[in-house]
């Protein structure tokens, strides 16, 4: 909701305290006690008045009372809404008796009677009439008074009263419809009728009702009424016990009436619903509406995010609680006022996006909707007329002001204080002038979309989406990390965060430093997905063992670097356990397992270098201590420390049991040299003895003679 700045919507509806009630007039005549010549000064003053959002009313504290001293004053104060005139009718009816006794004083009579009665109208009245006993017309007549909202009607009391009189008087006027953007604080037209219930009277004596016909929602605004059917109409209803305190106005809403205008501004739209007799406010809108959505999308970056058809209505509704308008989201409704104001327009439609959707704290969404509203409005060219360009220097000592983390989302049936609304609204809008004059509405609009995509500025591995609406602290991690603002952190401290809050400020200062330089010896890794959340949700104290688990395992890896640039692998299992989610204490053990192997590994290298003589060539002939090396490589970076040490020491083994293997080879060559000469010689001396055989054999069968014969 956007405050009204202007003046004429900061009032739009309003109830000044009344003026004094009647004039008496006294004297101290010498002889016989004669009527005063002219009336005196009035004996009580126009009561203290305060301004509450806008809306004038009186304050509980006034110091000068509302009706004269010495005057009985009861009254019945009726209206009865006729929107098809349109006008309101007004009737008081007032029983007025003098108990101001006569009094003697030296020389005379001091006596006291009323020559006029005096009742506050809403500026704009017309048809102002009065009668007295027996019907008489009473002289009247409408007088400015300081509210340029109010008009004090005056009756001449006929005759004057005395005391121990009593006259009953009936006043009538009428609230006719004096058209939008009116200076009177009454609208009467088919669709809505609004108007202040100004009333002045004694305590327990003074009644109102108040009669509007269907088919009018009917609204109070201020002080509870009773509430009543009448046949075709709704009937409120109070006694006063304090009708120098009280005040009320009512609204009453026929939307039915209104006319409506489509607007396509994507899938669902925009439907503007304006007042019958206000053609100018509907073509105003939906020309706002049309050229405003698609500059809106392209500043923030994001598209029209409304899921349904939007509705833009005209209403006064939110003048009488102080606002220029408002975004309902449920309802999926804006309601604006009359004013031809593209800024107030521009601001609810920026709400679509900044909601408590976005972020939790009010005055964030208040804050960028004024910003990219008032950036949108210099686009279009729109004329700012009264509303200020800029936003005014914060007041730390202005009244109301408050830590804007304490200002919440009003109760529009609860009083509110103007001067904190008015402060929270500007503050709202000069924390985010600030930051938008140093990282440019680009950055912001960086921001924001890093926010409605529920992404962390410690994004990473493992942890890449926060769950939930953002708060402040997510909005300044973000200010800083995604866009570099370096005036974030002190506009926070000096005029969002309470005192309580205070602390965790200079907590993340110092948690902060750390996990800076944390991150710049990470590289190339990423901070661990623990530490970074612990961060993101600002558990300071939480984070510091973190802090010095993933010192530990860094501690490792910057050792193992010469091992593994020789190698060259790197250590990916430890890395993704150190970047991911897994606990940071598997993972500082995982590193010391690691660091063992890594130990293995170097030694294997180191065995791999080693120079072996012609026997360790012969003994490695048959088995490679480079694949075992690589092995081991391969399953130190895959995380299978066993595995990587197996293979490292299966690789020193053979290096180391080269010239034994190779003495073993040569050996196991000559004995099968041996064994195969004796299978020779064996084999030839089978042969010689088989051919010896096989000649004698001959000789016998074919007598053949012995040569040796």
């Amino acid at each position: 909701m956007g405050l009204v700045r202007r003046a004429l919507a900061a009032a739009a509806l309003v109830c000044l305290a009344a003026t004094s009630a009647a004039r008496p007039t006294g004297s101290t005549p010498v002889g016989p006690p004669v009527a005063a010549a002219g009336p005196a000064a009035a004996t009580s003053e126009p009561g203290g008045a305060r301004s509450v959002l806008g809306r004038v009313a009186p304050s509980p504290g006034a110091p000068a009372p509302q009706v004269a001293e010495g005057l009985r004053f009861e009254h019945h104060a009726r209206w009865d809404v006729d929107p098809t005139v349109p006008t309101v009718r007004v009737r008081h009816e007032l029983r007025l008796t003098n108990t101001a006794p006569d009094e003697a004083v030296p020389g005379g009579i001091r006596y006291t009677y009323f020559p006029e009665v005096v009742l506050p109208v809403p500026a704009g009245a017309s048809a102002l009439a009065a009668t007295g006993p027996g019907g008489r017309t009473l002289p009247t007549r409408l007088d400015a008074s300081e509210s340029p909202f109010v008009a004090v009607a005056v009756v001449d009391l006929v005759p004057d009263l005395r005391y121990g009189d009593t006259q009953d008087v009936v006043v009538t006027y009428e609230l006719p419809s004096t058209g939008p953007r009116s200076t009177s604080p009454v609208r009467v037209n088919p669709a809505y009728v609004g108007f202040p219930l100004l009333v002045i009277g004694d305590p327990d004596a003074t009644t109102i009702e108040i009669r509007v016909p269907d088919p009018f929602d009917v609204e109070v605004v201020g002080a509870e009424l009773d509430e009543r059917r009448d046949g075709d109409a709704t009937v409120l209803s109070g006694v006063l016990t304090d009708p120098d305190a009280w005040f009320a106005s009512i609204v009453a809403r026929n939307d039915d009436a209104l006319l409506s205008t489509e607007v396509d501004v994507g899938e669902h739209g925009v439907v503007v619903r304006a007042w019958p007799d206000d053609p100018a406010w509907a073509e105003f809108a939906v020309g706002v509406v049309t050229d405003g959505v698609p500059v809106l999308e392209e500043r923030i970056g994001l598209p029209w995010p409304a899921d349904r058809t939007i509705e833009v209505l005209e209403t006064a509704a939110p003048y009488e609680y102080g606002y220029a308008g408002w975004y309902q989201p449920l309802a999926g409704v804006i309601e604006v006022g009359d004013e031809l104001d593209g800024q107030v327009v521009l601001h609810e439609l920026a709400h679509l996006w900044f909601n408590d959707a976005l972020f939790r704290q009010r005055w964030i969404n208040e804050g960028l909707a004024e910003v990219f509203a008032h950036a949108v409005a210099a686009d279009l060219g729109l004329d700012p007329g009264e509303r200020p360009g800029a936003p005014e220097p914060i007041r730390p000592a202005a009244p109301g002001a408050l830590p804007l983390n304490d200002w919440s989302s009003p109760v529009l049936t609860e009083e509110v204080s103007t001067d904190q609304e008015a402060f929270g609204y500007n503050a709202a809008w000069a924390v985010m002038e600030a930051l938008r004059r140093e990282v440019g509405l680009e950055g912001l609009a960086e921001v924001v979309g890093a926010a409605a995509r529920r992404e962390p500025a410690y994004a990473g591995p493992g942890f890449d989406e926060v769950d939930g609406t953002f708060g402040w602290t997510h909005l300044l991690d973000l200010l800083e990390d995604r866009v570099g603002s370096a005036a974030a952190a002190g506009l926070f401290a000096a005029h969002v965060v309470t005192d309580d809050e205070r602390a965790s400020l200079e907590e993340r200062a110092e948690a902060r430093s750390r996990y800076e330089a944390l991150e710049a010896r990470s590289e190339p890794w990423a901070t661990p997905a623990a530490l970074r959340r612990t961060m993101t949700a600002w558990r300071f104290r939480e984070a510091e063992p973190l802090l010095q688990d993933a010192a530990a395992v860094l501690d490792v890896r910057d050792e193992a670097e010469p091992v593994l640039a020789r190698a060259g692998v790197e250590l990916d299992d430890l890395r993704a356990g150190y970047e991911g989610d897994e606990p940071l204490s598997t993972v500082v053990a995982e590193a010391e397992r690691a660091r063992a192997a890594v130990g293995a590994l170097a030694e294997a290298l180191d065995a791999e270098d080693r120079a072996v003589g012609l026997l360790g060539r012969v003994g490695l002939l048959l088995a490679s201590p480079s694949e075992e090396v690589d092995a081991a490589a391969e399953a130190l970076a895959a995380g299978d420390y066993d595995a990587a040490i197996r293979r490292a020491e299966r690789a020193v083994a053979l290096v180391e049991g080269a010239d034994r293997a190779g003495a073993m080879r040569l050996g196991g060559v000559a004995v099968v040299f041996l064994a195969a000469g004796a299978l020779g010689w064996w084999a030839a001396r089978r042969r010689a003895v088989a051919v010896a055989a096989a000649d004698g054999a001959t000789s016998a069968s074919g007598e053949v003679r012995d040569p040796g014969r």
